[in-house]
């Protein structure tokens, strides 16, 4: 009788709190400022992706907890293409295409998402 009382009310926490969330979701206010600091970000990783040049040191990060090092080989109009540094990193010696906006787009995911470029030397 008791583990059923403890089930039940396990069962209403679990209603209750997904229900909450439907009722009360996240404020426009923050929504707009989570948008802001995306764009912000964005854009700072479109100018750093537009001031690359052949042999300059970049880093890069998926999924913010894998890093990756490595030099820019090719710069084209459409974006960079980057030779990562053999070693310790997660993707050793490959070639890696990265957009305008500083995302890769070959299909090299690693845990969650694209690799991105986070900086450069």
């Amino acid at each position: 009788m008791i583990i059923c009382l403890i089930m039940l009310a396990i069962a209403i926490v679990i209603a209750v709190s997904s229900v909450s969330r439907a009722v009360y979701p996240v404020p426009r206010s923050v929504r707009r400022e989570r948008e802001r600091e995306r764009e912000v970000v964005d854009e700072r990783r479109k100018k750093i992706t537009k001031a690359l040049v052949v042999g300059q040191y970049v880093r890069m990060f998926s999924s913010g907890c894998y890093g990756c090092e490595g030099n820019v080989v090719k710069v084209t109009p459409n974006g960079v293409d980057v030779q990562t540094i053999d070693g310790k990193q997660t993707v050793d010696g490959k070639l890696l295409h990265f957009d305008g906006s500083g995302f890769s787009y070959d299909g090299t995911f690693v845990g969650c998402g694209p690799w991105y470029i986070e900086g450069m030397k």
